[in-house]
């Protein structure tokens, strides 16, 4: 058994918040409809705003895997700011050529 972990850093508060708006409006067509129409988006900013503290609390304990060479031996990718930057290690052999 091979272990790749997946990392996601996500820097830019502007990526944070869209994403969340995206993610917490799916499956309620209520907060959906007031997001597009902009007539109440005060429900779907709230839950945004709990969502990214919770996040921000979260991110206190949590250590990113070391770019240091201590961590040399584990394989793994990191995601930058949902890829604009990609960092892997030790990868080969995790991905199977599809043709």
């Amino acid at each position: 058994v091979k272990l790749l972990f997946i990392e996601v850093i996500v820097t830019e508060t502007n990526l944070v918040r869209r994403f969340l708006r995206q993610r917490l409006a799916v499956g309620n067509d209520k907060d959906q409809q007031n997001a597009a129409t902009n007539k109440d988006t005060s429900a779907l900013e709230a839950k945004v705003d709990a969502a990214q503290a919770r996040i921000k609390e979260f991110g206190r304990s949590y250590v990113t895997i070391q770019d240091d060479g201590s961590e040399d031996d584990l394989a793994y990718v990191k995601l930058i700011n949902y890829g604009d930057k990609v960092v892997t290690n030790k990868i080969r052999g995790f991905f199977i050529n599809a043709n």
